[in-house]
Order: structure tokens, then C-alpha cells, then sequence
């Protein structure tokens, strides 16, 4: 079974770093529009600071004590209207070894249903390169539906029912 948490400081272990780092940018990489790679520490001081900050929630799944899937909800307010405002979903990644068990969809449904928890008006947005297919599929089956492509781009946002 996923168990899923909301990242803290304390599971920042240079393990888990580790493999997020790996997935993310050796695995990855084809989806990226640049070359540049950070150095691992570079990578680590800016995970860090995201949860330090509280600016991300992070998401990580475990599953036989090992991580296995991640992804991040950045919130916003809406200026207008404070008690509305949209989550914005990044950078979902699954160990490649663990992909198609069903893994990146709990951690994604856990992540928004963590942030979203007492607030009725909300929206979900995410961008993914039109090429990885894969995630597409998997966001459709989650309720996204397109709402603008734009050259290698394609943003999503998830439909209320």
C-alpha cells in the first residue's frame, strides 16, 4: 500500500532527495525545453527552501519504506476573491521502476485533497509538455481537460463535477 505525506524538513533525507533528483532530471530530461542540470546541492537548497517557506507543499509517496512518487501544489489566492483560488500541480514524478501501479494518481489526489481541505472554491491547473502522453492519459482519467496549448505546452485544469 502508498503511504502518502506532506513532505517536512525531516524527509529531506539525501535518499530521497537522491532519487527525486534522478528522476527529475535524468529521467526526465527529455520533456525539458533547456540543458541545464542544477547540481544536486543546488537542487536540495531549493527543495528545502520551498518547504521551509511553506511557498510549496511537497508530496511524496512511499511504498515498501522507499519513495516512490512526488508531486507539489503551490497555492494562490485570488485577489478579488480571497476565499477562492487555484492550486497550481508540478512537477509529478513516479520512479520509473514503479511507473503504471496507480501511484502518481494517489499522490496527486492526496496532495489536492490535503490543500484543498476547507475551501469549497477552488481550481486545479497544471502545464504538460504535449509530448509525454502518458500524462495526459492519466490527467484525463483524473477529470483535467484542456484549456490551452501553446507551442510544446498544453495547460489542464481539473473539471468540478
Amino acid at each position: 500500500m502508498l503511504k502518502i505525506v506532506k513532505a517536512e524538513i525531516c524527509d529531506l533525507t539525501n535518499s530521497n532527495l537522491e532519487s527525486i533528483y534522478n528522476w527529475r532530471f535524468k529521467e526526465y530530461r527529455c520533456f525539458f525545453a533547456t540543458e541545464y542540470v542544477p547540481s544536486f546541492q543546488d537542487h536540495k537548497e531549493f527543495i528545502s527552501k520551498e518547504i521551509k517557506e511553506n511557498s510549496v507543499s511537497w508530496f511524496f509517496g512511499y511504498f515498501q519504506e522507499k519513495i516512490v512518487s512526488c508531486c507539489c501544489i503551490e497555492k494562490r489566492s485570488h485577489k478579488i476573491n480571497s476565499d477562492r483560488f487555484t492550486m497550481i500541480l508540478t512537477r509529478v514524478m513516479v520512479n520509473p521502476r514503479w511507473k503504471r501501479k496507480g501511484f502518481a494518481r494517489q499522490t496527486i489526489s492526496h496532495g489536492i485533497e490535503c490543500v484543498r481541505r476547507n475551501r469549497e472554491k477552488y481550481r486545479v491547473v497544471l502545464e504538460v509538455f504535449n509530448t509525454n502522453s502518458n500524462a495526459i492519459k492519466l490527467y484525463e482519467k483524473m477529470g483535467f481537460v484542456d484549456t490551452q496549448s501553446k507551442g510544446r505546452m498544453r495547460t489542464m485544469e481539473l473539471r468540478h463535477d
